[in-house]
């Protein structure tokens, strides 16, 4: 399943893991993994994760890009990414990279 968001450079942004409440077990903490145009990536510090939702402190021209949470359920695997546009508010509308 895809997914679009747009975030405000130099703003913060929350990217959550949609629509995975059926596949979390209520007696543990889920695991899920974050990936950046499907590869991993080393984060930068203002980058956190916290449960099910990726949040970018103050959003950059790179962070434009797709974005997707890996969660392991049984022996399966749920995906779920989000493609992130980001506006800038001075220029009046959406960078391109």
């Amino acid at each position: 399943m895809k997914y679009f968001e747009k975030a405000e450079l130099s703003k913060s942004k929350e990217i959550s893991c949609r629509d995975i409440e059926d596949f979390l077990l209520p007696t543990r903490e889920p695991e899920i993994l974050w990936y950046k145009e499907c590869k991993t990536k080393t984060w930068r510090p203002s980058i956190v994760f916290k449960r099910d939702t990726l949040l970018i402190r103050e959003v950059r021209e790179d962070d434009i890009g797709n974005y997707t949470c890996e969660l392991k359920y049984g022996g399966f695997v749920v995906r779920r990414t989000t493609e992130l546009t980001v506006t800038d508010t001075k220029l009046r509308g959406t960078v391109r990279i």
